[in-house]
């Protein structure tokens, strides 16, 4: 790496969050690690976050600021990448904020170990908590034999073992990596747009560190979670099955039974999120059939295969029999 080389390429996608946008902005700018961009990827936002962006891109050079027409997480992540120099890549969300080690501790990684992937640990927060979510894999390095011994038999959907926490922004990753697969990305992906992108990048990854320290800070509302339902869209998991059609070896790492069981699993939070709408329960029954009978959908349902002490087990067996009272129950209590 050269003397006027970027380390670190951090991709921030901004839609209407000027109420946290300063706060991310400022846990960058103080950083002790000097040797990074900012990219600022403002999406067609609305409110103050298009003026914050220009504000700050004026005082400090590291900071380059897109604006697009809004096109979603996707898109503007794309916008990121593209003109991404950092030898590693980083996701921020907009409304997230990182802890003040958090460029130094990857940066001592990066240049001991070299890894493609490095996975952190992170914070639940918000005004009254700050609470450490931690991986259980051990920590330190996994090479190619360690990963596909250990992490990708499990990787997108394991049975009470050890799960892959796919959250983009608590890694980094090595840019050619990570922009190759986020450049694959169907834009209109709208639901799992990390899954999408990770687990492609684990699974071309020839060495992930895995590293203790809590380095991010996820801001956590559950108040806002329950108050905002909304009902998750049809095309959703469809589109993320057919995208791991395309790029993952279904014959490799039984990817094809996990990507059925993690399919279905996501198919019952769709259905489940049917219920939150202000419409009949015959009609949304009759949606639900039509949207579960696609291709996709169906062959899940078929092939997708869950132990009998698995909740999933009945839930495939109330699909198949078109009982649906159980997902309304569902979504009532959680």
């Amino acid at each position: 790496m050269g003397d006027n080389e970027i380390f670190f390429s951090i991709i921030v996608p901004i839609y209407n969050i000027e109420k946290y946008l300063r706060e991310c902005i400022e846990s960058v700018l103080t950083q002790d690690f000097l040797n990074y961009e900012l990219i600022l990827v403002d999406d067609g936002s609305t409110d103050r976050s298009v003026a914050i962006c220009d504000e700050y891109a004026c005082k400090d050079e590291r900071i380059i600021v897109i604006h697009k027409q809004n096109g979603g997480l996707v898109s503007a992540r794309q916008a990121g990448c593209k003109i991404a120099k950092g030898l590693y890549c980083l996701c921020l969300d907009g409304d997230d904020w990182v802890e003040k080690n958090y460029l130094e501790t990857l940066y001592k990684i990066a240049k001991e170990e070299a890894p493609d992937i490095i996975a952190f640990n992170y914070y639940e927060s918000n005004e009254n908590i700050k609470r450490e979510i931690l991986t259980k894999y051990h920590y330190g390095m996994y090479y190619r034999p360690d990963i596909e011994n250990n992490i990708l038999p499990k990787l997108i959907y394991s049975f009470g073992s050890v799960k892959f926490n796919y959250s983009i922004w608590s890694k980094a990753f090595k840019r050619e990596l990570y922009v190759k697969q986020q450049l694959k990305l169907d834009q209109k992906i709208k639901i799992g747009e990390d899954l999408a992108c990770v687990i492609p990048c684990v699974y071309d990854a020839n060495s992930i560190y895995f590293e203790r320290k809590c380095l991010y800070n996820y801001r956590y509302n559950p108040s806002s979670m329950t108050k905002n339902k909304k009902s998750f869209r049809w095309d959703g998991m469809e589109l993320i099955y057919t995208h791991f059609l395309n790029c993952l070896p279904m014959d490799n790492f039984n990817f094809e039974d996990q990507i059925n069981q993690k399919v279905f699993h996501e198919l019952v939070n769709i259905i489940k999120t049917q219920f939150y709408r202000n419409i009949s329960f015959f009609e949304l029954r009759k949606e639900i059939q039509k949207n579960i009978n696609n291709n996709s959908y169906k062959k899940v349902i078929k092939e997708s295969k869950f132990p009998i002490s698995s909740i999933y087990f009945y839930f495939k067996l109330f699909i198949r029999l078109k009982i649906f009272f159980p997902f309304y129950i569902l979504s009532k209590v959680k």
